[in-house]
């Protein structure tokens, strides 16, 4: 189920801007945003630290569900690290990959039955949102993933 965030945290590091008060506001960013999504009522986001790299993961109640944040350098939009994870998922059984324009040029998704992820560039990073679930994606899930991926990356 985690194949994707495996293959993103292989392709190099994930580095957010330098300042840990930058990273943790969009971990309260998830946990404002991510608690409307079924089954994360009163869930928290928490920060994962490696030197300067961030990823922000948020668990459901019953630990069925899981969304994470990852925020990479900006360079990472243009290079060929983004490249090759996107050409490696779009073969994935079952994978839709898609354009977002609503996240911007450069923005793109990836749906399956159990997944869902978003990334765009923003100001100081590239910022992927991806929701797991055990059960599969319920109806509603892409649209609220959407527009919280889009907060982040606009950085409201």
């Amino acid at each position: 189920m985690r194949r994707e965030l495996g293959a993103v945290m292989g392709l190099g590091a994930l580095l957010a801007t330098s300042g840990g008060a930058w990273a943790q506001d969009h971990c309260a960013t998830l946990t404002v945003q991510g608690t409307s999504l079924s089954g994360f009522a009163g869930a928290r986001a928490e920060a994962l630290k490696s030197n300067s790299n961030t990823i922000c993961d948020m668990w459901s109640k019953d630990r069925k569900s899981n969304l994470t944040l990852i925020v990479e350098p900006p360079r990472a939009a243009s290079g060929m690290a983004m490249r090759r994870m996107l050409a490696a998922n779009a073969n994935e059984p079952g994978m839709t990959v898609k354009d977002e324009p609503a996240l911007g040029a450069s923005a793109f998704s990836f749906v399956r039955r159990e997944q869902l992820s978003f990334t765009g560039a923003g100001k100081g990073g590239v910022y992927t949102l991806s929701l797991n679930r055990d059960a599969g994606i319920v109806p509603g899930d892409e649209d609220r993933v959407r527009a919280i991926t889009k907060q982040i990356v606009e950085g409201r």
